[in-house]
Parts: C-alpha cells; structure tokens; sequence
C-alpha cells in the first residue's frame, strides 16, 4: 500500500511544518508509512491537478485551507463524507486542523477500505514523565523503523500504543517490545488498556482481599475510582472522607498530639488513619494533603502524604504535585491506588 501526503504549504510559516510533521507522526503511530512527500504552493492548481491524476493507493491532503483555488472542482469528482475521507478507492483524505484522533479514525477507513492487518499492543505505565516515555520510544523506532508508538497521558496515567503493520519483522517488533519493557518495567502495571483501579480490583478479587479508604485532600476521589469498577463490592469495604482535622481525630482515632506536633498534613497522620482502618480489612489506602488553591496559590498546594497500609506494614509516600486544584485531586487519586496495586503485588497474605 503506497501513501502520498499533498502539503499546501507557506514555507516561511512555521506553525505549517509543525503540522506537517504532526500528520506525519499520526500516520507513521498507526503504521501508515509515507512514501512520497509533495509540497505545492496555496495557488498551483496546475500541480495539484497533476498528483490528483496520478493518486496512489492512499492520499492525505494538509492545509487545505490554504488552497487559493476551487478545491472541489480540482479533487475532479471525489466524494468525500463528513470526515474528510473520500469514499471508494483510490483513498483521500482531507487531513483536520485538530489532530487528535485522526489517526485511529484513518486507520480505522483504511481497515474497512483495503482489509489492511496492522497489530497493536497496549502497555499502560504509572508515574514515568511523558517527555521521558517519548524520549525512549523515538530510540526504539530509530532503530526498529517498522514500529510506531502513540503516547497519550492523564494525571500520571500514560497509554502506550505500539503498533507494528504487514512489513514489520517479527524479530523486530519482539525487539522494540523487549525494550521497552526494559525501559520501564518498575512502572508498567498493564499490557492492555486497563485502568488503574480496574486492574487493582483484579488482583484484590484474585487474592480475595478487602479494601477501605479515608482521605481528606481527594475528598472521596480514590473511593470514587474504585466504585466505578464493576462488581467493586467485592473488595471494598468502606470509603472514608475525614475533611476535617477533628474528623481524623473521632472517625479515625488519630492522636491530638500527633496533629498537633506534626500538623495534620503529615506523614505521622497518614500513618495512624491507615492502622484504624486495617482493623476491618487488609489492604488500607489514605490520603491528607492540601489539593491547593486557584485563587490563592501557596507554596504547599499539592502536598500530600499517601499511607498504605496492609496487615502488618504500613508505608506512607510524599508527593507534591504541581498542578491546578483538581488536577492535583486527580493526580493523586491515581497516584494513591497505583502504590496500592504495587504494595499487594509485592506482599504475601
């Protein structure tokens, strides 16, 4: 299958190579590879007449927006749906502005126009910067160059697709597997595309453990996460919000003078909410922490101690995340149930 890209281009603009470049990483991401590059200036309507002549099995077209001529007389007929994409063969596509998702949507036609096979695997990796994920993956393609990533994170939680097509080697997409589990083997918790608390879930209904939770910083978020879980009833036991200073100290039995000598954002204090609730259950998860403040920033915002705690060990974690209010939220939210996932696969019961 042979792919063209037909680029409008300015080539003092910048911001048109930044997106050719981008259009160019989503198709190679789903392991469309490029074949031939051709760049026509905004008025070569004669050029573009000449490539639509010769269209090859796929076509993709950027910057159409900057065509100065009738853009529909010159395609000579093709039909295009609301996508963009040209229905039949020879295949066009009409590249959006936005790429996000383009590329799964065009392999997605591909697939349905030219029964194209192209393997995926999926790794889901936890608490690993995504600058530092791309980084390595750029290294593995460079030297496995029929194999492509895609890399998309939220609140710490990072998807990495591999995708590999009919002209990839399998010695070659067995190496790039192999590094990369390499590369990130302490923090990969999956090789499918599984949440954190799915897969949490998972292995406490395996073990056949029970679960509770008491936070004040999430306010209920880690509780939350878990219950979205189907048949989350089976390993959870109680969800906990102790908001409040006075609420540690009558739901949770911390001590006063913990609070006082250490103040109720500390490690002490996750320490202690973690040891109550492991008298009903066998795996504790808690959190105190300031999420922080849009309005009035301080240079606390974020900070927050993670208590784990299962029989007889307990573990507490300092984080300090430097997001916005929510986003600290959620970071640690998933940061939380991520040590717990870690903690009982380490652990024996």
């Amino acid at each position: 299958m042979k792919t063209t890209v037909i680029a409008f281009e300015n080539r003092k603009d910048n911001a048109c190579l930044f997106y050719e470049r981008q259009i160019i990483s989503a198709l190679n991401s789903v392991a469309v590879y490029v074949d031939k590059t051709v760049v026509l200036s905004a008025d070569d309507e004669d050029g573009f007449a000449l490539e639509i002549d010769r269209l090859q099995d796929v076509t993709v077209i950027l910057n159409k927006n900057l065509c100065s001529f009738d853009f529909s007389a010159a395609t000579r007929g093709l039909t295009f749906d609301g996508d963009g994409f040209s229905v039949g063969k020879p295949f066009v596509s009409v590249a959006p502005e936005n790429t996000d998702g383009y590329a799964e949507k065009l392999l997605d036609k591909l697939r349905s126009v030219f029964d194209i096979n192209v393997g995926k695997m999926t790794f889901k990796v936890f608490g690993v910067d995504t600058e530092e994920i791309k980084k390595a993956t750029d290294k593995i393609t460079a030297d496995c160059q029929t194999v492509f990533f895609n890399v998309t994170s939220v609140d710490g939680d990072t998807k990495v697709d591999m995708f590999y097509g009919d002209r990839s080697p399998k010695m070659e997409v067995d190496k790039a597997v192999k590094s990369f589990i390499l590369e990130f083997k302490n923090n990969i918790y999956a090789e499918d595309d599984v949440t954190v608390a799915q897969r949490f879930y998972d292995l406490m209904k395996l073990r056949r453990l029970t679960c509770s939770t008491a936070e004040s910083m999430t306010g209920g978020k880690i509780a939350s996460l878990i219950v979205e879980v189907d048949g989350a009833s089976d390993i959870f036991y109680e969800g906990m919000v102790t908001y409040s200073t006075l609420s540690k100290e009558r739901r949770l039995n911390v001590s006063h003078k913990t609070i006082v000598d250490h103040t109720v954002v500390s490690s002490e204090v996750a320490y202690e909410m973690a040891v109550e609730l492991l008298k009903n259950v066998d795996v504790a998860v808690t959190i105190t922490g300031y999420a922080g403040s849009d309005v009035h920033p301080s240079e606390e915002d974020g900070l927050c101690f993670i208590g784990i705690g299962v029989k007889d060990k307990i573990e507490v974690y300092r984080f300090k995340f430097g997001g916005k209010r929510v986003e600290n939220i959620a970071r640690a939210a998933k940061t939380s149930l991520y040590l717990a996932l870690k903690t009982v696969e380490n652990s024996e019961f």
